[in-house]
């Protein structure tokens, strides 16, 4: 039995009615002919059964009293009824279309941004996310992509280009800007120290014994036997003439590193048009092209491509995680002026302020207006895992009060109408 401070005042006071009832009929029982013992009898009669109806009917909502199956339980029974009208409820009438669209309107987005962004060092977050996004673009990207695209460019390119194309590229190139003369001058200096060496001395007057010995044997028994009286006799003398060719090899090449001699000026002249003859040497241009061919095959363009982009990419990450270094200063410090540019943009121009603005509130506004559906969404899946003791507790909750005045008004108001009706019966009598 349930302890006498468990129960209401609705229950204690239908227990009340009864005792009443009870206490009324022994009162009837004693005096039966009495007014007061009748008239007391049937207005507590009364009381109760107006307190037992609406006992009856406020737990016929939630349950079925006395296992009574007819339109009873209510609100289990109509759970899904329920449900839909409050989801109903909290889309329609709490978070309304114009209710959510009017707050969002409300709101001075840009002054907010801008206040939550100083309040949050915005900048300086944004610049450190975007510095580590670079670093882990360099991580995550696919190397080999980009390497087999570059190894496939450079082949194309290489075997794409003629050898008269390069031959004339190369005119070009060491005739701008008199770049020919100089690399002959330089040229020329470099070999004049050579000749003018006791190596280079020596050289020639090998070379010089070498030609004479070979001219006498090719003449037979008699060129050699002149060659060796000429020696004797000092008609040849290796010796001067080495000398001669020497002086005359470094004065040639003295002239020759004069930028704009006549002696430079020849040379260069016959190298052009040794190289224009070379460009229309079919022959020539067939051998390069099958050299460029092979070297095409067996160069490791595909290996060395991968190796240049795995190292330049080690090297770039190494220099932007140290933060001493010169490119990660220099990025660093990129990404900070472009996010001052933007926020000073943003505070000072009222066109971009604008759009960020309605770019805000249209961002807020299918947010709430998504925040509505979704509301609806999460009362219901709520609703539904609810248990029927579940529900009728909340529902019960909220309302007890009421359903407890109700009860007892019951009881009061059957109380008045049973007192009435018997005065009524009683003056008709």
């Amino acid at each position: 039995m349930m302890p006498w401070s468990h129960w209401n005042q609705a229950d204690k006071t239908l227990l009340l009615a009864f005792v009443l009832f009870l206490f009324g009929l022994c009162i009837k029982s004693a005096y039966p002919a009495s007014v007061f013992s009748n008239g007391f009898l049937f207005v507590a009669e009364a009381a109760l059964v107006g307190g037992a109806a609406d006992w009856f009917a406020v737990t016929a909502l939630f349950r079925k009293p006395f296992g009574f199956p007819y339109h009873t339980a209510i609100l289990p029974r109509r759970r899904r009824d329920f449900v839909e009208a409050a989801v109903k409820l909290v889309q329609r009438e709490f978070f309304t279309s114009r209710r959510l669209i009017t707050m969002v309107d409300s709101y001075d987005w840009k002054a907010l941004f801008l206040s939550l962004a100083e309040e949050n060092d915005f900048k300086r977050r944004s610049g450190d996310f975007i510095y580590k996004k670079i670093i882990g673009f360099l991580d995550e990207v696919d190397l080999s992509k980009y390497s087999k695209d570059v190894s496939d460019a450079l082949r194309h390119e290489l075997s794409s280009v003629s050898v008269p194309m390069v031959i004339s590229w190369l005119g070009n190139y060491l005739k701008d800007e008199g770049r020919d003369q100089r690399i002959l001058s330089r040229g020329a200096k470099w070999l004049r120290i050579k000749v003018e060496s006791d190596e280079a001395k020596a050289l020639f007057h090998d070379a010089i014994n070498d030609m004479v010995q070979k001219k006498a044997e090719g003449a037979g028994i008699l060129g050699m036997l002149f060659a060796s009286l000429a020696k004797a006799s000092n008609i040849i003398n290796v010796d001067e003439l080495t000398e001669i060719i020497q002086q005359e090899a470094e004065r040639f090449l003295d002239e020759a590193s004069e930028q704009g001699s006549e002696t430079s000026n020849k040379i260069l002249e016959v190298f052009y048009r040794k190289l224009d003859d070379a460009a229309e040497d079919e022959g020539l241009i067939n051998t390069l092209d099958t050299v460029r061919e092979r070297l095409l095959k067996r160069l490791p363009i595909d290996d060395t491509v991968d190796t240049l982009f795995v190292i330049l990419r080690q090297r770039t990450r190494d220099m932007l995680n140290d933060d001493g270094s010169e490119v990660s200063t220099l990025i660093r410090s990129v990404i900070d002026s472009e996010i001052e540019k933007a926020w000073n943009l943003l505070e000072g121009d009222e066109h971009v302020a604008a759009l960020l603005d309605a770019l805000a509130r249209d961002m807020a506004g299918r947010s709430a207006l998504k925040a509505q559906e979704i509301g609806g969404i999460v009362v219901r899946e709520v609703m539904e895992r609810l248990t029927d003791e579940q529900l009728n507790h909340i529902v019960y909750s909220k309302i007890e009060p009421d359903l407890l005045w109700i009860r007892m008004n019951g009881s009061v108001v059957g109380a008045l109408i049973g007192c009435v009706l018997f005065m009524v019966m009683t003056a008709v009598k």
